[in-house]
Parts: C-alpha cells; structure tokens; sequence
C-alpha cells in the first residue's frame, strides 16, 4: 500500500491517490471527478429552507442541510443519484449551528458557520468545507 499526496496541500485531508499490490497492481484517486462535481452542485430540491448546502470530496457526497416545522434534516447526495435524509438535532449560538445526528454513537458533530461547514470529532477538526449555496 502507497498513499500520494499532491505537493503543497494540507495533508490533514488524506490521500490523493493509493496503490495497492493485492496481488495486483490496482491504482485509485480518490474523490470526485468533475462530471461529479457538477452534479453534486445542482441544487436538488429550490422550494424549501435551506441553511446551507456543502460538498465533502473526501467522501464524495454533498450535505444539505434545511429545516421544516422548525425541525433541522440533513440530506446526503451522492455521485450515483442516490440520497438519504437524517433528522438532526441541532444548537443554535449567534449564527452558527452545532449539528449532530439523533444517534451519535461517534462523537461527530457539524459546525455550521455562514460560508462554511466543519467537522469535528472528540480529537478535533476533521475537515472544513466551502458552502455551495
């Protein structure tokens, strides 16, 4: 196993690409290509209150997260057309939001600020990410 990071970057987001001699050679980028991003950017459902829609190319999906009857959901758009809505719970201070799901066995939780989505764990920051619209 080999795992490449483009020179100058921010290695806190993981590899670029791995190689891996299992028994054969087998080469894979990781992240979206830019038909997928493309796709992730369109804005899937317009008629309702969104607080913010970002993309995670780490785990190649985009995260949008609205509210309805004051009640916060997050939607997961992923590459292939498929989606999955969660309920969240959510804090609101000034104008961010801390965000986690229902059942947080994990420990994650999502910072939500007016241009950019973070996510956290018990060890820290994991990743930032731009909102998109």
């Amino acid at each position: 196993f080999i795992g490449y990071y483009i020179k100058n970057t921010n290695q806190d987001y993981g590899y670029w690409a791995t190689t891996n001699f299992n028994p054969t050679l087998e080469i894979i980028i990781l992240g979206l290509t830019s038909k997928d991003e493309n796709f992730l950017l369109k804005n899937n459902n317009p008629n309702r209150e969104i607080l913010g829609a970002y993309i995670s190319a780490i785990l190649a999906r985009k995260l949008t997260f609205f509210l309805k009857d004051k009640v916060m959901f997050m939607e997961l758009y992923y590459c292939d057309g498929s989606n999955d809505i969660k309920e969240m719970k959510y804090v609101k201070t000034n104008s961010n939001f801390k965000i986690e799901e229902i059942d947080n066995s994990y420990g994650e939780y999502f910072i939500l600020t007016d241009g950019e989505l973070q996510l956290w764990d018990t060890k820290g920051k994991l990743y930032t990410t731009k909102r998109i619209y």
